[in-house]
């Protein structure tokens, strides 16, 4: 799928309205009416890495329990590393450094098709998070 300008007129406040909605929806807290899973998967695919990463961070802020960063690990926090890990690999370890939660999301990760350099950094991130 082509990155497409559907993402474009969301505002900081819309992506974070965004985010805490999937999070809701992922414990069943509310719902919007709207499968935001699949929304989620789709601004993967067609939204630019940096309105990612601004979901990304929403997500993790907004996450209440593990099973939620879990979810963010394994959907939006892999698919960013795995197709634009390179750009944001520093960015991840910065954010890890200054939030526990976005490192434990980390934690969570799993290596997927990241290159070997990314999935090397991803795990330092890991062992500290085990430590």
């Amino acid at each position: 799928m082509p990155i497409t300008d559907n993402w474009d007129h969301l505002s900081l406040r819309d992506w974070q309205e965004f985010a805490s909605a999937w999070i809701a929806e992922l414990d069943g807290s509310a719902s919007s009416g709207e499968d935001l899973g699949q929304k989620v998967v789709l601004m993967n695919f067609t939204a630019t890495a940096a309105q990612q990463w601004l979901f990304l961070v929403a997500a993790v802020n907004a996450a209440r329990s593990e099973d939620h960063l879990a979810a963010i690990a394994a959907g939006p926090l892999e698919h960013l590393l795995v197709k634009h890990g390179h750009a944001y690999i520093s960015l991840v370890e910065t954010e890890a450094q200054n939030s526990k939660s976005f490192a434990d999301a980390v934690a969570a990760v799993w290596r997927n098709s990241m290159s070997d350099e990314v999935w090397s950094r991803v795990q330092s991130i890991q062992a500290l998070v085990q430590k």
